[in-house]
């Protein structure tokens, strides 16, 4: 019997799925439920196996950040398989599924946190951005701003405002998500339980300047401040975040945040002080290039022709011609392509994260240097990182 691949039909599948997620995930039922909850029920997917659930996954429908445009796009996250039922082609088949239908409802792209490469990689994902961590001591922090209006904690009633700050900047970072209630909620209130503070750091006009949200909690050797969430509209701004959490200093021997070598955080920093390690690669991939390619924004500039075949196993392969002007694309099927790109290299060359010439030496792009270089002057841009784990 093929696997069905499908939505929660029935409460009493509740039982078996929270068992397989919560056995992989180490969470016991009433957390797992919990994140069922967070998620929605109408975004948990579970694959049945001879009628029985065999493994599961949570939908996270948002958008993510290229040239300055907010690109629908549906992130994965919770994929397990019933222990009893591993390595038997049972993930693969269910995440194909899944694919074909996001494409069917809209969205071009689909992101996640990839535990086993291999498998999204045969599936047409790819490395496409980053997720970094920094970790440094607030005495060593050496960023001091005094000017600036107050500063007040948030309540419920300023959410509204933090979120719409967050969004203006956000869209213009490769990468950085739209975030949905999912992510937002998780801010706010962790799964865990934990409490988070977010401090609103306002102009003299009264005006939102920038916030920072961060969680403590005690450990042998000083209490642990990790940054959950930070945000500026001005260079000031940024600088006022490191001074508030400078201003712990007598009480925490420790900060860890997500960041980037691109951060305003790690930037402004005079001195080195912060350490930054790659935490984990994020994943994407392109599951409708036309709507993909139109959806994002490009550089202005002088008008743009490529004529491209993309070969994607899962999803057919085709050929379009992609005519970019004023930083906007419009896509038609057809023309004599002078490119041949993997669907894993589109993924990876559409956020930025790797260049069409880095593309073509792992073998996932064939093309002369004048396509490579129309290539690279299209999809040219910061790398893409992402505060955001989920």
């Amino acid at each position: 019997m093929p696997l069905e691949v499908g939505a929660v039909r029935d409460p009493a599948e509740l039982v078996p799925l929270t068992a397989v997620l919560g056995s992989a995930f180490a969470r016991d039922a009433a957390a797992t439920r919990v994140w069922f909850e967070r998620a929605g029920i109408d975004q948990l997917r579970l694959a049945r196996d001879g009628g029985e659930v065999g493994a599961g996954m949570i939908r996270i429908p948002m958008g993510q950040a290229f040239g300055g445009r907010f690109v629908p796009m549906c992130g994965i996250a919770g994929v397990a398989v019933r222990a009893d039922r591993r390595r038997q082609g049972i993930a693969t088949e269910m995440l194909r599924q899944q694919l074909q239908e996001l494409r069917d409802q809209g969205f071009p792209l689909t992101t996640l946190y990839a535990s086993n490469q291999p498998l999204y990689r045969a599936l047409g994902y790819e490395q496409a951005g980053a997720n970094y961590r920094g970790t440094l001591r607030p005495r060593d922090i050496d960023v001091r701003e005094t000017e600036g209006g107050g500063t007040s904690i948030a309540t419920a009633a300023e959410r509204p405002e933090v979120e719409a700050l967050y969004r203006d900047w956000a869209i213009q970072r490769p990468g950085h998500l739209d975030r949905g209630s999912y992510v937002w909620d998780r801010l706010w209130h962790p799964l865990d339980g934990g409490q988070v503070t977010f401090a609103l750091l306002w102009d003299e006009r009264r005006r939102l300047e920038a916030y920072v949200g961060y969680s403590q909690r005690w450990r042998d050797d000083g209490t642990l401040m990790q940054v959950t969430d930070a945000m500026s509209r001005t260079s000031r701004g940024w600088r006022r975040i490191w001074t508030h959490l400078r201003d712990a200093s007598t009480m925490v021997g420790e900060i860890r945040l997500s960041t980037s070598p691109t951060d305003p955080l790690f930037v402004l920093q005079p001195h080195p002080v912060m350490k930054v390690t790659l935490f984990e690669p994020w994943m994407l991939r392109v599951t409708d290039p036309i709507a993909a390619l139109e959806a994002r924004g490009y550089a202005k500039g002088q008008p743009e022709r490529l004529v491209v075949r993309i070969v994607d196993p899962l999803m057919g392969d085709q050929s379009f011609t992609m005519d970019v002007v004023d930083g906007r694309a419009s896509v038609r099927k057809g023309g004599d392509p002078t490119a041949k790109i993997h669907t894993r290299g589109l993924s990876a060359m559409y956020t930025g994260y790797l260049s069409p010439f880095e593309a073509a030496a792992l073998g996932l792009v064939e093309a002369g240097q004048r396509s490579l270089a129309a290539m690279q002057a299209l999809f040219a841009g910061p790398s893409p990182w992402m505060r955001d784990f989920f």
